[in-house]
C-alpha cells in the first residue's frame, strides 16, 4: 500500500532522476524482484552504475530527504542506507511510475545476489596522467577481457586527433 510522500519529497525524487548517472540506480530499484532493508555502496556501484563518490552523494541526498538513514562504515561494516521506505517504491516514484511510496514490504525483504544485480560488474576506476596537467580517469569492469580492451583501444584510435 503506497502512502502519499510530500511534494517536496516526490520532486527531489523526481530532481535525483532527472541526473542522467542516477538513472540507473533508480531504475535497478524499481525493477527489483524483492524489497532491502539496507543498500550498501558498493551495491549502489555496481548495481547503480555509479563511481564510490557519486554513490555515496546519493545515499546522503536520499537520507537527507528522509527516505533512509545514512550509516558510514566504520570498524568492517560497510558504508549503506537503512531505507525507511521500500526500495521498489522509491525507484518507481523517482521514474515517475507511482506517487507515492509504501513501507518496506517484510515478506518480500531479500538482500541483493548475482542474479538481482543483473551480473553487473564491479567497476574500478583508473587514473592516466596523459601529459603534464591532465589527468584523465575511465572506469571499467573488475573483469575485463583482452577483447574488450582491444575493442576500447580500437575505439580511441577512431576519435579525431589534433597534431
Amino acid at each position: 500500500m503506497s502512502d502519499e510522500i510530500s511534494e517536496g519529497k516526490e520532486a527531489r525524487l523526481r530532481r535525483l532522476y532527472s541526473q542522467n548517472d542516477n538513472r540507473p540506480f533508480f531504475d535497478w530499484a524499481a525493477l527489483r524482484q524483492n524489497d532491502s532493508r539496507e543498500t550498501s555502496v558498493d551495491t549502489m556501484m555496481r548495481c547503480g552504475r555509479l563511481y564510490r563518490e557519486a554513490a555515496v552523494g546519493l545515499l546522503q541526498e536520499l537520507a537527507q530527504a528522509g527516505f533512509g538513514t545514512f550509516y558510514i562504515g566504520r570498524r568492517g561494516a560497510k558504508t549503506r542506507i537503512a531505507w525507511n521506505y521500500s526500495l521498489r517504491d522509491i525507484g518507481a516514484a523517482a521514474r515517475g511510475a507511482i506517487q507515492g511510496v509504501g513501507e518496506i514490504d517484510q515478506n518480500t525483504v531479500e538482500e541483493p545476489t548475482e542474479d538481482d544485480e543483473n551480473g553487473v560488474s564491479t567497476m574500478i576506476e583508473h587514473t592516466f596522467n596523459l601529459r603534464p596537467g591532465i589527468r584523465i580517469s575511465i572506469a571499467l569492469p573488475e573483469d575485463l577481457t583482452r577483447r574488450e580492451a582491444e575493442r576500447l583501444g580500437a575505439f580511441i584510435q577512431t576519435l579525431p586527433l589534433g597534431e
